[in-house]
């Protein structure tokens, strides 16, 4: 065989390999053309704006302030899954001011490229939480994450421990105000237990936006948010929110104003000069009696025992159970004895048994604020041979029991699963705290049978209702109505 057939044939046998290897690079690069000019698509449709490709040209310094090196991914996720960020990617100018609208889009921008203002505006805000089906609607968030986009919290950190955070997540700051809402939405949702109980069907969801949107355009823009469905949980649990209202967490203008706040600041200022009366005539008692010390004072006439004259009081109870003679000893209504009474009464005595100055109703009432003769009653443990121990016990107990009932009913307003509180309050070891409705009859009933007991124990106060007429009696029954409202 010649050289030019040889040629020819290794020719014929080398053009189709050599084709499909250029074949196969042309398609390579025509693939990764394709595959770069996808994802420069997809980074512009991701980062819209001005901030688009700012991490590519961003210094070591630029980057504290971005966050991040790369552009935010899977935006249509936490569209679904966040409510304020699905409001700012669908908020319209038409519906919005435009200094708000503004905003919001910077926020938007922010997001897609992870300034950290921005991540903090989205991370103070709420999102759906679990626990839905037993109750749960608080998507509440953090008040103080939004509050430190708008100025930085006082952390003081260490510098002798190594950290991984960005160096400015706590300095950095929104260009604008931004204020922490909360939205009211009621849901029919089937999937959630119904207890039936106060309002629990009410979302509740924190929003932290510019400040510059009103209350009445986040209502209607969160409104529509929930007509179109965009939230995941809508899909999940199927119910459609009707939002209620959108409030803000300062006081109102007209708060100051109202007949409410007007009336406790009376009374706040009437309780503080009475106190200041109280106090300013304890220490004029108190500089009488030390002056008594070295003056000689008027004593207080008392009968040889020490008893005021005119006056009802025990006679001395014996240590024995027992008399010497063997009888019974009297108990305390027959040890309850008269004095003469052809002797006037007289006004108790101080400490040094110099008779105290006259003192009119005026400065009774004045007396019921001084506070030095309030915690010394508050405080004092020694009872009297009246008293009965046993009944302020009971009042002790019921008063915690009570107590405790209040403290778990008011958990329910803030508790993440409501519906777990009934199955814990009908256990066994909850009967007791949860039955306190029926503490507060005994309490009350104790204190009527108190009444009752020192109504009748007070022998001067029957002796002169018998002495008086009807009308009187009607007089000094509303006389004590009145006392006990007051008291």
């Amino acid at each position: 065989m010649s050289p030019r057939v040889l040629l020819l044939a290794l020719a014929l046998f080398l053009v189709p390999i050599l084709g499909t290897v250029a074949g196969s690079r042309s398609l390579n690069a025509t693939t990764n053309s394709g595959k770069v000019h996808h994802r420069q698509q997809l980074r512009n449709e991701t980062c819209p704006g001005k901030f688009c490709n700012v991490a590519d040209r961003a210094t070591e310094t630029d980057r504290l302030i971005v966050g991040s090196n790369r552009a935010l991914r899977q935006q249509e996720i936490l569209r679904h899954t966040s409510v304020v960020y699905g409001l700012i990617s669908m908020a319209e100018p038409e519906e919005l001011s435009q200094r708000c609208y503004d905003q919001m889009q910077q926020i938007y921008e922010g997001i897609q490229q992870k300034e950290i203002w921005a991540m903090k505006i989205l991370d103070a805000s709420g999102t759906p939480e679990p626990g839905f089906m037993w109750g749960h609607n608080h998507w509440i968030g953090s008040e103080k994450g939004c509050e430190s986009a708008r100025s930085p919290l006082s952390i003081t950190r260490s510098d002798r421990y190594q950290r991984h955070m960005n160096p400015n997540l706590i300095a950095a700051l929104a260009p604008f105000e931004v204020d922490f809402r909360i939205v009211h939405a009621r849901h029919q949702s089937a999937w959630q237990v119904e207890m039936k109980f106060m309002s629990e069907n009410i979302l509740h969801i924190g929003l932290c936006v510019p400040r510059s949107c009103s209350n009445g355009e986040l209502h209607n823009l969160t409104a529509r948010y929930f007509d179109e469905g965009v939230i995941q949980a809508q899909d999940i649990f199927e119910f459609k929110p009707d939002v209620l209202q959108v409030k803000d967490m300062q006081l109102p203008d007209h708060f100051w104003t109202k007949p409410s706040v007007f009336i406790i600041g009376i009374s706040f200022i009437v309780t503080g000069l009475m106190v200041l009366l109280a106090y300013n005539r304890d220490q004029k008692e108190l500089e009488y009696e030390r002056s008594c010390k070295n003056l000689n004072c008027p004593k207080q006439p008392t009968t040889t025992n020490g008893v005021n004259p005119g006056t009802y009081s025990l006679a001395p109870k014996h240590t024995e159970a027992t008399t010497a003679n063997g009888a019974v000893a009297p108990n305390d209504d027959e040890r309850m004895k008269e004095t003469p009474a052809n002797t006037p009464a007289s006004a108790p005595v101080t400490k040094n048994g110099a008779a105290p100055r006259p003192t009119s109703f005026a400065a009774k009432v004045i007396d019921s604020f001084n506070v030095r003769k309030n915690l010394i009653a508050v405080f004092e443990t020694d009872i009297g041979p009246q008293s009965l121990p046993v009944i302020c016990g009971i009042k002790s107990i019921c008063c915690f029991l009570i107590l405790c009932f209040h403290m778990q009913w008011y958990t329910f307003f803030t508790i993440n699963n409501s519906g777990v509180m009934f199955h814990y309050a009908e256990q066994i070891r909850y009967q007791l705290v949860t039955n306190a409705p029926l503490l507060v009859d005994g309490f009350f009933a104790i204190s009527g049978f108190l009444v009752t007991y020192n109504f009748i124990r007070n022998r001067g106060k029957l002796d002169e209702i018998r002495a008086n007429g009807i009308w009187a009696n009607a007089k000094m029954y509303w006389k004590m109505v009145l006392h006990r409202y007051l008291r």
